[in-house]
């Protein structure tokens, strides 16, 4: 499963109101959810044009607390999303230009 997330030039962090959000979606759209995820690798892939300044260092997962969160559970909680975000998913980089791309005339 590839999950895709656009950000605009200058904004790369993640805030845990947003991977809260993504995990929630995912929920509402798979039956057992939470017993399939136990198993995944989170991996994500900053892609951007070669000519942009590249990312140099871990993009780290923003404490960002909610009004309707009460962090009760550890889904919802924001610190435990940070932690599963800092220690669990991986990140890589890779820079693109036009011509990497084939033209299909």
């Amino acid at each position: 499963m590839v999950g895709v997330q656009v950000t605009a030039g200058a904004e790369h962090g993640t805030r845990t109101s947003t991977v809260r959000q993504f995990n929630s979606f995912l929920r509402s759209y798979f039956n057992g959810w939470e017993t399939f995820a136990e198993g995944l690798l989170w991996e994500v892939i900053y892609v951007q044009h070669e000519d942009s300044t590249p990312i140099h260092a871990w993009q780290e997962c923003v404490v960002v607390a909610h009004a309707n969160v009460t962090g009760g559970n550890e889904r919802e909680d924001p610190q435990a999303i940070a932690a599963f975000w800092n220690q669990q998913v991986r990140q890589y980089q890779v820079a693109v230009s036009a011509g990497n791309f084939r033209s299909r005339r």
